[in-house]
C-alpha cells in the first residue's frame, strides 16, 4: 500500500467525519488520498473499502460543486460495486448519480441565466426605447431590463428604470407589468417597501392572478413584510356577470 491499511482507514474515517459536520472541501481532501490510491486500487480484497471511499468521495466533491470529478468517482463507485453485487449498495450509488446530474445541470442552467442578464443589463435604456414596436413591448421590457439591473447589483438604476416601467404600465393597464415594477420598487427603494407591496397585492388579487400572489409572498418574505392572508374566491363564489 502506498500508506498502510490503517492510515487509509483513518482517512476514510475523518472524510466521512468532515463530511457529516459540514465540511465537505477538507473531507474531499481526506478522502482524495484513499480513493486515489494505487495499491488499494489493486487489492481486490478490498473492494468494498474503496467503493465506500469513492462513494464518499463524489459526495464531497458534489458539495463543493465540482461536478465533473463528482461524475466521474460516482462511476467508479458504481462500478466496484457491481462486481460486488451490492443492489443496495447500486440503488443508493444510483440516487447520489442521479443528484450529481439534476445539480450539475441546474448550476449551467444558473450560469446560462446569470450571463442572459448581465447582456440585458448592459442594454443602454435608449436602445430599448429605440427598438420597442408599441408602448405595451416597452413596458414589457423596461421590467426586464429593471430586474436585470437589479440582479446585477445596480439598484438605482433598477429603480429608475422601473419608475418608468411603472408609470407606462399603469396608463396602460398591464396588470403584470404593474405588479413586477412595484416589486422591483419594493426590492430598491426599502423605506416605501410596505406601501409598493400592498398596491401590487391589490393589483394582484383583483385579477385573481395565483402566480403573482404567490411572487408577491416571496418578495415579502424577502424583504421582511409581512402581508395579510387572502383567499381567492372561487369559481363558485364569484358573480355572475352574464
Amino acid at each position: 500500500m502506498s500508506e498502510s491499511v490503517e492510515a487509509l482507514a483513518r482517512r476514510l474515517l475523518l472524510g466521512a467525519t468532515q463530511l457529516k459536520e459540514g465540511k465537505p472541501a477538507a473531507a474531499a481532501q481526506s478522502l482524495a488520498a484513499v480513493a486515489k490510491d494505487p495499491d488499494l486500487k489493486s487489492a481486490p480484497d478490498l473492494s468494498d473499502v474503496r467503493a465506500r471511499a469513492c462513494s464518499l468521495y463524489a459526495q464531497a466533491l458534489l458539495q463543493t460543486q465540482a461536478y465533473p470529478e463528482a461524475t466521474t468517482w460516482v462511476r467508479e463507485a458504481l462500478r466496484i460495486t457491481r462486481s460486488l453485487e451490492d443492489e443496495q449498495g447500486l440503488k443508493l450509488l444510483h440516487g447520489l448519480q442521479a443528484e450529481i446530474l439534476q445539480e450539475r445541470d441546474r448550476a449551467v442552467k444558473d450560469a446560462d441565466e446569470k450571463e442572459k442578464t448581465t447582456a440585458l443589463s448592459r442594454i443602454p435604456i435608449a436602445t430599448i426605447r429605440e427598438e420597442a414596436r408599441s408602448p405595451f413591448e416597452l413596458a414589457q421590457k423596461l421590467v426586464l431590463r429593471s430586474q436585470a439591473s437589479v440582479e446585477t447589483g445596480r439598484l438605482d438604476e433598477a429603480f429608475s428604470i422601473a419608475h418608468e416601467a411603472l408609470l407606462l404600465s399603469d396608463e396602460l393597464g398591464m396588470t403584470k407589468e404593474r405588479v413586477l415594477a412595484r416589486l422591483i420598487l419594493a426590492r430598491t427603494h426599502p423605506d416605501e417597501a410596505p406601501k409598493h407591496i400592498e398596491e401590487a397585492l391589490t393589483l394582484a388579487r383583483d385579477a385573481d392572478e395565483t402566480q403573482l400572489i404567490t411572487l408577491i409572498g416571496k418578495t415579502a418574505t424577502l424583504l421582511a413584510i409581512e402581508i395579510k392572508p387572502h383567499e381567492l374566491p372561487t369559481q363558485e363564489s364569484r358573480p355572475n356577470n352574464r
